[in-house]
C-alpha cells in the first residue's frame, strides 16, 4: 500500500506540470481518448499510473453508469473466472497473482455518485446520465502488480514484458449496447476504437516495442527512461519491454516493420520474415491495405501459440515440432488478425466464430497461396494440413453447436472445435456454393465496407448477399445459426446398354439434415467424363446420363469446398468392385487417420 500511497503522490504532483487543464480532442466519430502516465517498477513487478479519458456517449440512449474493463483482476485469485475456467491458471493462481487497484475516481472533475467493482468489471454511476453525442471526463489512479505472463500479460523468464489489457478500459459498445462481461480464458477482449497519448517510464536500458511503433526514450533520468507514446484509431494499446531481445526494423511497401527476436531465434528470421511480407500483401490485395504505419512482432511465449494485439504479434519465434511451419501458420494467423480483430474489430466475445473462424479460414487461404499446402505434421508418411485437421476434428469430435453462440455458452472443448475449426470448414463450404471468385469479391466488399464499424453475423450476411446477389438465409440457417449436419452418398451406379448407348443412372442420398448442392461427375470407360449438379435437397435422386461408353465410376465433386461431409468414403462408387479399394484409397486413409487421431486424443 505504501508503494500505491507514493505513486498516487507522484502522479499528483506530475499532473500539475504535466497535464495541466490540457484538453483532448475527440473526432466524431472516436468514442475515447485515453491520456496516460505510467511507470514499470521492475524490481516489485508493478505500474504505477494515472488515466484521464474523454468518453463520449456513442449510443442513442442515456447512459446512467460508465462500465469499464479492469483485466489484471482475472488474476487476483483462485474464485475469478479466468481461474475457474482453468485448472492450469487456477494453480499457477496459488503462488503467482495480480491484480489491479484504482482510486481517486473523478467523472468531470467529482466524486461519482457510486462505484461498483464486480471482479474484471469497474462500474460508475455520474451524477447525471450522460446524454447521447455528449462528453464526460473520467480521471483515476491506478496500480498494477504483474504475474509470470499468461494470455497476453505479465513477465518471462527473460526478464522480458508484454503488457495488454492493462489500464482500466472502457467497454465497447455495439450497436448501441454495452458489451459487458468477465474476463476468461475464451472471452478475450472487445472495446470500440480510441485515441492514446500516453507518457511510459521503464528501466533505461531495455528495450520498448509498442503499438505505437519501436521506441527511442525522449530523455532518461535516474535510472528510467521516459517515452512519449501516440496511437490513434486503435482497440487497446499494448507494449512490450525488457533486455532481453536483439531487434531488426525494415520497410516492406510502405510498413515499417519492428522484429524483437531472440539470440537463439535469429536463423529463423528470414522465414519468419519472407512470411509476413508475403501474408502483408496477400491480406492486402484480397482485402484492404494494412491501414496503419507500422506493424511490430515480437519473440516472446504470450500463454498460446501466439497473439494478436494491435499492430503488434506476440509469438515465439522457435520452431518446435512444427518446423518452419509452426511460424509460418502462427505468423499468418496472428498477422490477419490485424484484419479481422484489429480493424474489422467484430465481437470475439458474442461471436468468436466471427473472428477468429474468419481468420483461421483466410489463414488457411493465405498459406496455399504463399506456400502450397503446409503440413503440420506428418503420420504414416501421410502430410496432414492445418485445414485438413480442422476438418477432421469438426467431423469426428461429435461437439456440434451453433457457430453464433457466444464464447461463455461454450463447453470448453465446444468452443476449439467451433470456433477454429468447425468455423473455417463451414466458410470453405461457402465458398463453394458461390464459388472462389464471387466469395473473393463478397468478403473484399465485407471487409471494405465494415472496417473499424464492429460489424456482427447479420452484417456480414447482409455484405455477403448483396455482393453475390445469393440468398445466404439457408446457409446461415442452417450452419451458422444451426447445427446441419451433412452426408452425402451414392448409393449406386448402372451403366446398361440401350440401343446404340449407355444410360447410366446414379442413385443419390442425402442421409442427415444439411443440404449443400453436389456437382455429380461419371467417368466413362473411353476417358470422358460427364458431370451434372443436384441442388442436394431431395433426401433421395437419381441422374441419368447417356454416353458411347460404358461408366466406370461416379464421385461427388465436392473437391476441397466440402470438408464439411462427414464421410468422405461414400462420395464415390465404382462400378467394378475389385477396384473399388484403389479408388477409395485415400479417403479410407483419411478414416483411419480420423481414429488415429481420436485414439491420441488430438481431436
Amino acid at each position: 500500500m505504501k508503494y500505491f500511497l507514493f505513486a498516487l503522490l507522484y502522479v499528483l504532483i506530475v499532473s500539475l506540470s504535466a497535464f495541466g487543464d490540457e484538453v483532448f480532442a475527440l473526432s466524431n466519430d472516436t468514442p475515447a481518448n485515453y491520456h496516460i502516465e505510467a511507470e514499470l517498477d521492475t524490481s516489485l513487478k508493478m505500474i504505477y499510473g494515472r488515466e484521464t479519458i474523454e468518453f463520449l456517449n456513442p449510443t442513442t440512449e442515456p447512459l446512467d453508469e460508465i462500465i469499464l474493463h479492469l483485466y489484471p483482476n482475472a488474476f487476483r485469485d483462485t474464485t475469478t473466472t479466468m481461474a475457474i475456467e482453468s485448472e492450469r491458471i487456477r494453480s499457477d493462481l496459488r503462488i503467482n497473482r495480480g491484480y489491479i487497484n484504482c482510486d481517486s475516481i473523478l467523472v468531470d472533475g467529482e466524486r461519482a455518485d457510486s462505484i461498483l467493482i464486480d471482479e474484471t468489471l469497474m462500474h460508475i454511476f455520474p451524477n447525471e446520465p450522460l446524454q447521447p453525442g455528449r462528453r464526460l471526463s473520467l480521471s483515476l489512479v491506478f496500480e498494477i502488480r504483474i504475474p509470470k505472463i499468461r494470455l497476453r500479460y505479465g513477465y518471462d523468464e527473460n526478464g522480458n514484458y508484454l503488457i495488454s489489457h492493462w489500464h482500466p478500459i472502457l467497454a465497447g459498445y455495439q450497436h448501441n449496447k454495452a458489451i459487458v462481461f468477465q474476463y476468461g480464458v475464451d472471452g478475450e477482449f472487445f472495446s470500440n476504437f480510441a485515441n492514446y497519448e500516453i507518457k511510459l517510464a521503464i528501466p533505461e536500458g531495455y528495450k520498448l516495442l509498442s503499438t505505437a511503433n519501436i521506441n527511442i526514450p525522449d530523455s532518461t533520468v535516474s535510472g528510467l527512461a521516459y517515452y512519449d507514446l501516440i496511437a490513434e484509431g486503435v482497440i487497446d494499446f499494448a507494449f512490450a519491454c525488457g533486455p532481453g531481445w536483439l531487434n531488426e526494423a525494415y520497410n516492406h511497401n510502405g510498413v515499417n516493420i519492428n522484429l524483437f527476436y531472440l539470440e537463439q531465434h535469429s536463423d529463423n528470421m528470414l522465414i519468419l520474415k519472407k512470411t509476413l511480407n508475403g501474408s502483408l500483401d496477400y491480406f492486402g490485395e484480397k482485402f484492404y491495405p494494412y491501414p496503419y504505419p507500422n506493424l511490430s512482432f515480437v519473440d516472446i511465449s504470450p500463454g498460446a501459440e501466439g497473439m494478436e494485439l494491435p499492430r503488434m504479434v506476440a509469438m515465439s519465434f522457435e520452431t518446435r515440432n512444427g518446423g518452419p511451419s509452426r511460424i509460418k501458420m502462427i505468423a499468418i494467423h496472428e498477422l490477419a488478425h490485424q484484419w479481422f480483430y484489429a480493424t474489422v474489430a467484430t465481437n470475439e466475445y458474442t461471436e468468436p466464430w466471427l473472428d477468429e473462424g474468419i481468420t483461421s479460414y483466410v489463414t488457411n487461404r493465405c498459406a496455399d497461396n504463399l506456400y502450397g499446402r503446409v503440413n503440420e505434421f506428418e503420420i504414416m508418411g501421410f502430410g496432414l494440413s492445418l485445414e485438413l485437421l480442422q476438418g477432421l476434428a469438426a467431423r469426428t469430435s461429435g461437439y456440434l453447436d451453433p457457430l453464433n453462440k457466444t464464447s461463455d455458452e461454450f463447453k470448453s472443448g465446444d468452443y476449439y472445435i467451433n470456433v477454429y475449426a468447425r468455423a473455417p470448414i463451414v466458410l470453405r463450404a461457402l465458398e463453394g456454393v458461390l464459388g472462389t471468385g464471387t466469395f473473393d469479391k463478397a468478403m473484399k466488399d465485407f471487409t471494405d465496407s465494415h472496417k473499424f464499424k464492429h460489424p456482427d453475423s447479420y452484417d456480414f450476411k447482409r455484405a455477403l448477399e448483396q455482393s453475390s446477389g445469393v440468398d445466404l438465409e439457408s446457409f446461415f440457417n442452417q450452419y451458422i445459426f444451426g447445427t446441419a449436419r451433412v452426408d452425402y452418398k451414392i448409393q449406386s451406379v448402372e451403366s446398361p446398354k440401350s440401343d446404340s448407348l449407355y444410360i447410366t443412372s446414379v442413385d443419390l442420398q442425402r442421409i442427415h439434415d444439411g443440404v449443400l448442392p453436389q456437382q455429380v461427375v461419371v467417368g466413362f470407360r473411353d476417358g470422358s467424363k460427364q458431370s451434372k449438379r443436384w441442388d442436394g435437397i431431395d433426401k433421395y435422386t437419381s441422374l441419368s446420363f447417356e454416353s458411347n461408353s460404358p461408366a466406370e465410376y461416379a464421385r461427388l465433386d465436392t473437391s476441397y469446398y466440402y470438408l464439411i461431409d462427414e464421410d468422405l468414403i461414400n462420395n464415390s462408387y465404382r462400378i467394378e468392385p475389385d477396384s473399388a479399394y484403389t479408388f477409395a484409397f485415400s479417403s479410407l486413409l483419411m478414416t483411419l487417420v480420423q481414429l488415429i487421431l481420436i485414439i491420441v486424443g488430438l481431436v
